[in-house]
């Protein structure tokens, strides 16, 4: 057996961290919400989402921001084309008027639109930065 070929066995035995391990809790927190959310539907889980509160971990006047806020302007606040024709019409004007090329919706204070009025993308996301995870737990979710 090569050198390589060690590498690459030795690579596939090897088990992810479970404790200490930031990230793989995030992922299966992710996971479990995605699995109760699909179950649910996308309306309920729009409506509880919108009742979830904001993220408090990003820093945004030290520009420690998740990668999901930084993008905003990019993707122009993660909306999906037909998501935008769930709102009514002056809502829809609203959201393009809050709009700006340059930072998306996010200003120095974090996400300028009320919760209402964001995107699917921007609503379940689940920060990196957020100091409080318990609030994301399912037991919290059927409350």
């Amino acid at each position: 057996m090569s050198f390589r070929e060690q590498i690459i066995n030795a690579a596939k035995n090897v088990k992810p961290r479970t404790r200490g391990c930031s990230g793989c809790s995030r992922n299966k927190l992710i996971e479990q919400r995605n699995k109760y959310f699909k179950k649910i539907g996308k309306k309920k889980t729009r409506e509880y989402l919108i009742k979830e509160s904001n993220c408090d971990g990003c820093d945004y006047i030290k520009n420690n921001i998740c990668v999901a806020c930084k993008d905003c302007a990019k993707t122009k606040g993660y909306f999906a084309k037909q998501e935008l024709k769930e709102f009514d019409e002056p809502t829809q004007e609203m959201i393009k008027i809050i709009y700006r090329k340059d930072t998306g919706y996010l200003r120095d204070f974090g996400c300028c639109l009320p919760r209402p009025m964001r995107s699917f993308v921007c609503l379940s996301y689940v920060c990196k930065h957020e100091i409080d995870k318990e609030k994301y737990k399912i037991k919290n979710i059927i409350k």
